[in-house]
């Protein structure tokens, strides 16, 4: 059985402005016990200096003069807060309904009736410091509670963060997980298909020497041998497109060195290899492209021949496609600084900011348009990136929505580079 608090030590304000009646009250709470009692006889002091008391209960005549019971609960009310607030006894010879409403209105929490009875008026005093001592423990409790309840909040808000932050973390990872495996198997699908593309190639570039070696047939300058000598160029090409794909996925494999190079040839040479793309099926579908040069008086570069004319290419048929109705492509180059400076520009759907953030991630549907449109891989500028980052050079591109794209390479100049081949 829990025993109930003591209340002797509590502050208890008597206000009552008969001194004989205060003075009684007084002493009947001395007899119990209640040495820390406090009595006034002038209401007005009461109601300035109550917050100087600080009691734990207001024992409080009702009708008073000058200042009415009334007027001191009121003032009361107006310098502290309900919760915070003593309980108030009221002690009244005043019984009538009227008095009784009034002063519960006003925050009495109980009543005494004149004369006093001393065993209620102790039964009742006791009472009221219990259910106080009660409430401020449990207001202790409460902001304990409060502040227990804020400090787990605060834990699991930042338990929360960190878990969103490792799904996100773990997310990216499989993705990256699901990127690598694709790559790898890509890697092992061109590995497989190597032999067998260079079988149908061998036996095309075996043919197309055969032609050429024919002089009758096919003499110099002629249409005919050009077009020929373009097409056994464009197999030599395709034939090392999977070793370049192969080394694209092992970056350490052994690679064609660089050498110098004539950018505004290579330039010329991919236009004339893509002209069935961008002359013949453009006119059949009904759209015409026009190519506009600007071939400035460039220095050599420092590059891989057939991988630049890979990049270039890629960068045509995607200007292409992104001109289904047909429109302009221009070629720029001048030198810039230490670098030979190239751009492709197109007159095309363009792109928003997002697709140029991902045009050269490997699968990225923004990497190509070819890959947006018609279903390609999405790895046509991420592997035109990739050589010209292992040439020694970089590839950028400017583009908005409806009005055109324009992709910017920078190519070190031949005296800049290191002599070190096997970069």
């Amino acid at each position: 059985m829990v025993n109930p608090p003591d209340n002797r030590s509590a502050r208890i304000l008597i206000v009552d402005d008969e001194e004989l009646s205060a003075s009684a009250l007084s002493k009947i709470l001395e007899q119990a016990g209640y040495t820390n009692c406090t009595v006034m006889t002038d209401a007005r002091l009461a109601a300035e200096r109550f917050l100087d008391f600080n009691p734990d209960l207001l024992l409080l005549d009702l009708h008073m003069e000058p200042v009415s019971g009334l007027a001191v609960l009121n003032r009361i009310n107006d310098l502290m807060a309900p919760n915070t607030r003593p309980p108030v006894l009221i002690l009244t010879a005043d019984t009538s309904p009227q008095a009784k409403h009034e002063a519960l209105a006003a925050g009495a929490t109980d009543f005494l009736a004149k004369p006093l009875d001393p065993v209620e008026v102790m039964l009742r005093i006791e009472n009221l410091l219990t259910a106080r001592k009660l409430y401020q423990q449990c207001q202790l409790y409460s902001g304990g509670l409060e502040r227990l309840v804020s400090k787990r909040t605060l834990q699991l808000q930042q338990q929360t963060t960190e878990l969103e932050e490792a799904i996100a973390e773990l997310r990216q990872t499989q993705q990256q997980v699901i990127q690598q495996e694709r790559m790898r198997a890509l890697g092992t699908m061109a590995c497989g298909i190597a032999h067998d593309l260079n079988n149908g190639l061998s036996v095309i570039l075996g043919f197309g020497d055969i032609l050429l070696a024919d002089r009758e047939k096919f003499p110099e300058n002629s249409s005919a041998r050009m077009h020929l000598q373009e097409m056994v160029l464009a197999g030599c090409d395709n034939a090392k497109l999977v070793d370049r794909l192969r080394e694209f996925y092992r970056p350490r494999a052994p690679r064609e060195p660089r050498q110098a190079v004539n950018l505004n040839e290579v330039i010329e040479q991919t236009i004339l290899l893509t002209a069935p793309k961008w002359q013949s099926q453009a006119s059949g579908e009904g759209a015409t492209i026009h190519i506009e040069k600007e071939l400035g008086d460039i220095p050599l570069v420092c590059g891989v021949p057939d991988e630049l004319r890979e990049v270039l290419t890629n960068l045509i048929l995607n200007a292409i496609d992104a001109m289904p109705r047909g429109g302009s492509m221009s070629f720029r180059t001048r030198q810039d600084g230490q670098r030979v400076r190239l751009e492709i520009s197109d007159t095309g759907i363009g792109m928003t900011p997002e697709q140029i953030a991902r045009i050269f991630q490997e699968f990225s549907q923004a990497s190509s348009a070819t890959a947006s449109r018609y279903g390609g891989t999405g790895l046509g500028l991420a592997i035109s990136k990739r050589f010209c980052q292992m040439m020694g050079g970089d590839i950028a591109v400017e583009s908005e929505p409806a009005r055109g794209s324009t992709f910017t390479i920078r190519l070190p100049r031949i005296v800049e580079v290191a002599k070190d081949t096997n970069h």
